[in-house]
């Protein structure tokens, strides 16, 4: 198993705050054999100066410099050049634990499986918040579309981003787009690539998926925030509908006689996305691109996981935004004061 190459791609974008301490984490790895692809895609701060002076350090590490076109196409870049048996991905303001791929190449090993998926934490300012995995088991595409069905809160956060997932190479040779550069993460999906590229690995998977039972990857929440303004936001909602509609049809191919259940699955989940976006409207004071129908506001509820989350859906549906914001205000005063004991 030490002999096994793993290449760690690290899209890299002003991140010179966060970057050393993230490439140090791959670096410390219980499994030493590695390949730390870091892709400088631009960036206007002293990111690439720190990516250099790494690889100067450390031999596994290999820098590629590229204009700026995003973190999809820096992914990309980073596959391209790969030489890897497996590949993993590792955001640039993250940090791992030592024994991630020692652990998730082991979980491989014992089950044979295409992709090993693990938990993660998400590091808040003052707490971090576990995401864990449901179970530790093998599960085929079918097994895997069939629960995510069932229980889609469980699965969510685990399925829809690429860095906490180790993939075995040889899958990506099925993403076949004859001469052309092939676009593993589409480039023209912004803030919605990473699912369509998970939901294609998935699909593509003939020996499984495992899920270990551990939480090693540490999500840096506060510097990943949403920003959507009148410019962008409906250009986000499009390409995160985009790809439910893709995860839609790779799941009724699984699935052919869950068709009905699956496409209600989908619309419930793309009312969601208009939800979310009509919310972070309202709560910048902005006017939302998306109006909120009785419809959409009824198949989100259905959906939306916790009490809380159900009051605020109805909330700003059935009263002025002043009042919504209001009552947001009380609920966020009330859970930091819970933190804080």
């Amino acid at each position: 198993m030490e002999h096994t190459l793993i290449s760690i791609v690290v899209p890299v974008y002003k991140a010179e705050k966060y970057l050393e301490n993230c490439v140090l984490s791959v670096l410390n790895q219980t499994h030493k054999n590695l390949e730390v692809i870091l892709v400088n895609d631009g960036s206007p701060d002293k990111s690439g100066d720190i990516c250099n002076s790494l690889a100067v350090k450390d031999k596994r590490i290999k820098v590629i410099n590229k204009q700026n076109s995003g973190a999809a196409a820096a992914r990309n870049t980073g596959i391209r050049v790969a030489q890897g048996d497996y590949i993993a991905f590792v955001d640039s303001d993250d940090t791992i634990d030592c024994d991630m791929y020692e652990h998730m190449l082991k979980c491989i090993n014992r089950t044979g499986a295409d992709i090993c998926i693990c938990g993660f934490q998400k590091c808040h300012e003052t707490y971090n918040e576990s995401i864990k995995v449901p179970h530790e088991n093998l599960m085929n595409t079918e097994e895997l579309w069939t629960a995510f069905l069932k229980d889609f809160i469980s699965y969510r956060s685990l399925i829809t981003s690429p860095w906490n997932k180790l993939i075995r190479t040889n899958l990506l040779r099925m993403f076949n787009n004859g001469d052309e550069p092939m676009e593993y993460f589409p480039e023209e999906l912004r803030n919605a690539e990473d699912m369509w590229f998970v939901i294609d690995c998935i699909s593509f998977s003939d020996n499984g998926i495992i899920f270990a039972d551990f939480t090693p990857y540490n999500y840096n929440v506060m510097n990943n925030p949403l920003s959507l303004n009148k410019e962008n936001t409906k250009a986000f909602v499009d390409n995160k509908n985009n790809s439910l509609s893709h995860l839609g049809e790779v799941m009724i191919n699984s699935l052919p006689d869950k068709k009905p259940d699956i496409n209600d699955f989908i619309k419930q989940q793309q009312a969601y996305n208009v939800v979310v976006s009509i919310k972070r409207a309202v709560i910048n004071k902005e006017k939302p691109c998306f109006k909120m129908t009785r419809e959409i506001m009824i198949s989100t509820l259905q959906i939306s996981p916790g009490l809380m989350e159900k009051l605020s859906i109805a909330v700003l549906y059935f009263f002025p935004d002043p009042v919504f914001r209001f009552i947001r205000n009380l609920i966020n005063g009330f859970k930091k004061r819970k933190d804080r004991s």
